[in-house]
């Protein structure tokens, strides 16, 4: 775990109101997993949270080329409910394809700055969300 790279995307993208408690959950080993289950869009902070439409993120190809239009790395940091991916940092392609229909997910891209939201899965398609500075 990177605690820095977490306290950066918490603290750049979270409501303040809700990112001192979402930081300490994160680094409770307890309360990790539960935290990242609950993680929706309300969390983030609106002037930063948009909702990508279908065509921006329909299947891992033109995710990852969405992702590229806004200035994505190569590599990512992951939050994921999936334990062997959690905390990991990981070549942004195969990052999504790990977490793509799988959320709650949270990849930060450029720490604090370009971050992909993947909400759980309910009915139709997950709620998908560029998180942008």
């Amino acid at each position: 775990m990177n605690s820095d790279i977490e306290k950066a995307v918490i603290e750049g993208f979270v409501i303040k109101r809700k990112a001192d408690r979402i930081i300490y959950e994160l680094n409770s080993p307890k309360k990790r997993r539960e935290c990242i289950w609950k993680m929706n869009s309300d969390i983030f902070a609106d002037k930063y949270c948009r909702k990508l439409s279908a065509s921006e993120c329909s299947c891992v190809k033109e995710l990852l080329s969405t992702l590229k239009s806004y200035g994505s790395t190569e590599s990512c940091y992951i939050f994921s409910i999936d334990e062997q991916i959690d905390r990991k940092t990981l070549p942004l392609e195969e990052a999504l394809k790990s977490v793509f229909c799988q959320g709650p997910a949270l990849i930060s891209i450029v720490h604090g700055k370009l971050a992909y939201f993947e909400a759980e899965h309910e009915h139709g398609a997950s709620e998908r969300f560029i998180l942008l500075k």
